[in-house]
């Protein structure tokens, strides 16, 4: 049994906006970019949403 070691939370609260983000309110295609970069590029085994 693999056991996630490092989770992302929804969008944290950013000085700038994130560069995934098309504008502040972010939409669902941002959310699913988010996810993916947590994922391929910081190596988070799990995402939570809210």
């Amino acid at each position: 049994m693999k056991i996630p070691r490092v989770m992302s939370t929804q969008h944290p609260d950013n000085v700038l906006l994130p560069f995934f983000a098309e504008n502040q309110i972010m939409s669902g295609d941002d959310e699913i970019q988010e996810a993916y970069y947590a994922f391929s590029h910081l190596c988070c085994d799990e995402q939570m949403w809210d």
